[in-house]
């Protein structure tokens, strides 16, 4: 057993060794040798290799698929905007689209509303002057953004809980010493 949240260190774990042990087939699928010697043959066969490599990929078949079924399943507690719960899946993607926003918001808070920016444009004759506004208050997404930040900020935690409460029925042993179940 494992927490969710030794899924994401696993995965690269998983995947580095792949990336060995197709390396070592690399260098057992030819020897290169005198004319006349006997060739110095890797010290496994390629068959053997070729196993290790179908357990390995299928190990991380499975833990990717018990993975993405866990942040389905597992719940969140979140009670912002509506929301009672939501899956981890789901508040990833909330958190996700909360930053997003909360940089816009910071974006739009840096903007001074009592300064008009001289733009030059051809387009509207030539070296005609043009001002610029902002349509809206810098002040209030300051405010919201310093809000925003915060409830992003919690619902990050929140998936950090639930990622280490949530237990996947995987054997990581192969590839992680030490880890206590």
């Amino acid at each position: 057993m494992i927490s969710l949240s030794m899924a994401q260190p696993l995965e690269a774990s998983i995947r580095n060794r792949l990336v060995e042990l197709r390396q070592e087939l690399d260098s057992s699928l030819k020897v290169i040798y005198v004319k006349g010697e006997t060739p110095v043959m890797p010290p496994r066969k390629v068959d053997e290799i070729l196993e290790d490599m179908d357990k390995v990929e299928g190990d991380l078949r499975r833990l990717r698929v018990t993975r993405d079924l866990a942040n389905h399943q597992a719940i969140v507690a979140w009670k912002i905007e509506g929301y009672d719960k939501l899956s981890i899946a789901e508040a990833l993607e909330l958190a996700k689209q909360l930053r997003e926003r909360l940089n816009l918001y910071r974006q739009m808070a840096r903007e001074n509303p009592n300064v008009h920016s001289v733009v030059h444009l051809r387009s509207f004759g030539s070296g005609t002057e043009m001002l610029g506004r902002v349509t809206y208050e810098p002040a209030f997404y300051q405010h919201h953004a310093k809000k925003l930040e915060r409830q992003v900020n919690a619902l990050s935690i929140a998936i950090d809980k639930a990622n280490q409460t949530m237990q996947l029925d995987f054997d990581a042993s192969p590839y992680l010493e030490g880890l206590e179940s």
